[in-house]
């Protein structure tokens, strides 16, 4: 008996585990669930609802941007519609509140990589075409030839790295900045080109110059950290369907999740947040 009082005094004295606090910003009305418990919780801190759900916006590129998140994507509303009118949103973290939108020239239509560059300005990646953005919207653009695609896309404070997706092998390509003030530009004007992982979606460098990147699908997600080379050092399981990542002045990593977008509304992952991660507390995967 005493053994039994014991333990039901620890019990009762245990700390209650904290829920989540409800995401910022406005929760979807049209594809409303409960929100998925995603793998590395015990990582994740800010959450917030990925803005335009409602629409039919599914997020893609995202980057830091002068103390706003930066989140570029498209309009696709059906399961077989991988193209839409693209937009490029700035948002306060604090608040969730969209502080600048940018519809993006027809010519795109997916976003899927975005980038500050060291000037301020932003790097959109479209798959065929990549959008140089400053304060009064596109101010250049550039056609990617040949088999270079722009799938995402990251600076490392000195070069513009391009991305290409793809479910066997991914590509990495590595350019000077000044690459994107000509017209055209294919993988033979890149400095250097690396093979990357499967799946690859996003790509992000922290302060110490490690390359991370992201590999999802509809039934699972990672976040990756890459060696010099482009191969996998370390695997931490992160929510299905995460998309582009960047770091904060404060080390945190941003990411948001397509799981749970109009067009991917009946994957078994509900996910469609932004949301920091603490890597020191990602658990990696055996």
């Amino acid at each position: 008996m005493r053994t039994v009082m014991v333990l039901a005094a620890l019990i009762a004295a245990a700390p209650a585990v904290a829920e989540p606090a409800e995401p910022l910003g406005k929760p979807p009305l049209v594809v409303r669930r409960a929100l998925s418990d995603p793998p590395n919780a015990a990582a994740i801190g800010a959450r917030i609802w990925v803005p335009g759900l409602d629409e039919g916006f599914v997020p893609q590129g995202l980057a830091w941007a002068d103390g706003k998140i930066a989140l570029a994507g498209y309009v696709a509303t059906e399961r077989t519609q991988d193209k839409g009118p693209c937009r490029l949103l700035w948002i306060d973290p604090a608040t969730a509140q969209v502080t600048r939108r940018l519809d993006l020239p027809p010519a795109c239509g997916h976003a899927g990589g975005l980038a500050r560059l060291e000037n301020g300005k932003l790097l959109v990646a479209d798959t065929h075409v990549v959008f140089i953005v400053g304060n009064l919207g596109v101010e250049q653009t550039t056609r990617l030839e040949g088999a270079l695609a722009g799938s995402f896309a990251d600076f490392d404070g000195r070069h513009v790295w391009l991305g290409r997706y793809n479910k066997a092998r991914g590509k990495l390509w590595r350019f000077s900045p000044s690459s994107f003030l000509q017209p055209t530009l294919s993988e033979t004007d890149a400095i250097a080109a690396l093979d990357g992982p499967p799946l690859m979606q996003g790509l992000a460098f922290d302060a110490q110059g490690r390359m991370w990147a992201t590999a999802s699908g509809g039934t699972r997600g990672d976040i990756l950290r890459l060696d010099e080379f482009g191969r996998v050092a370390a695997r931490y399981e992160a929510p299905a369907g995460v998309e582009d990542i960047a770091f904060s002045p404060d080390g945190k990593m941003w990411a948001s999740s397509e799981a749970g977008t109009r067009r991917w509304s009946t994957w078994a992952t509900f996910f469609p947040l932004i949301f920091s991660i603490d890597v020191k507390a990602l658990r990696e995967t055996p």
